[in-house]
């Protein structure tokens, strides 16, 4: 699916909420995609269309 550039595509046919903008960045096409579950937010970006290596990070008080 393109979305044009510095667009933001609503949650249409995906399990969970999320926004999802495709930007450019340094002349790269850029994708990012903010999921929200239950207890965290999961955050992809990409410039070559997949998933790469996947890091967690957290914070508690």
């Amino acid at each position: 699916m393109e979305m044009g550039m510095n667009s933001v595509q609503p949650n249409a046919q995906f399990p969970v909420p999320h926004k999802s903008l495709s930007l450019d960045i340094n002349g790269n096409k850029t994708d990012i995609v903010i999921s929200k579950y239950e207890d965290n937010f999961m955050v992809m970006v990409t410039q070559i269309g997949c998933m790469g290596t996947i890091l967690a990070a957290s914070h508690y008080y």
